[in-house]
């Protein structure tokens, strides 16, 4: 009990050494205000630490074929392809494309036969004369012409703007052209 007593009186008197030194410090201490922002700001910083999630501050370092313990955001992003799916659905796109146009070797020999028809009738009619008849004012001429056309056109089975016309009847109906 003694020694209890001795501690006691000694921390006492250590203490009012130190108040008696620094009682500058520990007036500005003793201040209810100062003690209340003191404690806020401790508390703020004391819960900003427990509260912020896993707070790093060195990262760890993974090895190929480690386990990692939380989610690992990339920093960039980068291209991971598997040809296998990738080939597989290039594959099926090929298979699913419509052909707009489809190949039929049986059409060009009715239109030669066609166009053959048709420059002969034309030759027949005497139309290689188109070019003079296009410069007669003559309306018999024009609608002589106009018919010849049609016949042409209706037996090719296209329509030809005055330019084609004229410049067939210029070559005077040539299979070569």
């Amino acid at each position: 009990m003694f020694n209890t007593g001795l501690i006691k009186g000694n921390a006492s008197v250590i203490i009012k050494k130190i108040k008696d030194k620094s009682a500058p410090i520990f007036r500005f201490a003793g201040n209810p205000q100062l003690q209340k922002g003191t404690i806020l700001f401790s508390l703020s910083i004391i819960l900003a630490i427990l509260l912020t999630p896993q707070t790093h501050f060195k990262y760890p370092e993974y090895k190929v074929g480690a386990i990692a313990t939380s989610n690992i955001k990339a920093d960039r992003d980068f291209l991971v392809e598997k040809r296998s799916a990738t080939d597989q659905k290039r594959m099926e796109a090929i298979k699913d494309i419509q052909s707009v146009y489809d190949y039929d070797s049986e059409v060009a020999s009715p239109i030669q036969v066609n166009l053959t028809n048709a420059f002969l009738l034309m030759k027949e009619s005497g139309a290689e004369q188109g070019k003079l008849a296009i410069t007669n004012t003559s309306k018999d001429t024009k609608n002589h012409l106009q018919q010849v056309k049609k016949a042409f056109e209706n037996t090719i089975g296209i329509t030809l703007s005055p330019d084609e016309f004229n410049t067939l009847c210029q070559s005077k109906f040539s299979p070569s052209i």
